[in-house]
């Protein structure tokens, strides 16, 4: 597990997960909203679940103490590409992308935790900040399962 030395470390770590979270404002992912009729329920609350979620690393981010002086360029949605993929191949993708971002937020409350206190944020700010991360936790285990059940036990050989 790692530990961050600094508030640049974790900001670091939150500004990959915020570029994740903005990728389902993406062309792409309306695009088989519309295609993928079976799937549009999941989807929408995909879509809306994560740009809750972005707004939710985004305070998390306001939180941390970076280096004075330290500036970082605006953070931007990366674009799957679901095109010319089958329900399967879609799910696979959403899947692996919702169990990384579990993971990620789990590294993070870990991290957090066996950091020094006061060194990444204020201590008037840790109780929130690991409600908020526990809370993207379960949120992307939900996400997760629901992805599961349309993936289904199907695995391919590589």
């Amino acid at each position: 597990m790692v530990v961050y030395r600094n508030g640049d470390e974790l900001m670091m770590v939150l500004r990959r997960a915020l570029e994740i979270e903005l990728s389902f404002e993406h062309e792409s992912q309306w695009e088989a909203y519309y295609e993928k009729e079976k799937l549009r329920a999941l989807l929408m609350e995909l879509i809306v679940d994560s740009a809750q979620h972005a707004e939710m690393v985004q305070n998390l981010m306001a939180m941390v103490k970076v280096s004075p002086g330290k500036t970082f360029s605006q953070v931007k949605g990366r674009e799957f590409n679901f095109k010319n993929k089958n329900e399967l191949e879609m799910m696979m993708d959403l899947g692996r992308t919702e169990i990384l971002m579990r993971d990620l937020y789990t590294d993070v409350r870990n991290s957090f935790s066996s950091s020094p206190e006061g060194l990444l944020l204020d201590e008037a700010d840790a109780d929130r900040f690991l409600t908020t991360i526990n809370s993207l936790i379960a949120a992307e285990q939900h996400h997760s399962d629901l992805v599961a059940k349309h993936v289904g036990k199907v695995e391919r050989v590589r």
